[in-house]
């Protein structure tokens, strides 16, 4: 923003300028009317900045916030299917040791 406030300004006093020296108006006589209105345009090209800082701050909080909250629902997310998952090894596991107890029994018979 400052540098089209920038560029504006130089582009608006090269043309006063200009229009001094062609014998159009005086650019003197005109700063002495014109000065207020300059700190007008500033404080008008501040304001306008701080909102859109303002509004970028209040766009950023709130991407933060929905960020968050998808992290924590993965988060939740995620324990609940390692819960699953690990229930499910669990039971694969308990599965395999009744074999493992079928198959000694086979091998070693109890008399």
């Amino acid at each position: 923003m400052n540098n089209i406030f920038i560029g504006f300004f130089l582009i608006v006093l090269g043309l006063s300028f200009l229009l001094d020296q062609m014998g159009f108006y005086n650019l003197f006589g005109a700063l002495e009317f014109l000065w207020p209105v300059l700190i007008i345009l500033v404080g008008f090209f501040m304001v306008l900045q701080s909102q859109g800082k303002m509004a970028t701050a209040h766009a950023e909080k709130k991407a933060r916030k929905e960020k968050n909250k998808l992290e924590e629902k993965m988060k939740k997310e995620q324990t609940s299917e390692r819960e699953k998952l690990e229930k499910e090894l669990h039971k694969k596991e308990e599965v395999v040791e009744i074999q493992e107890e079928i198959i000694d029994d086979m091998v070693n018979p109890k008399q």
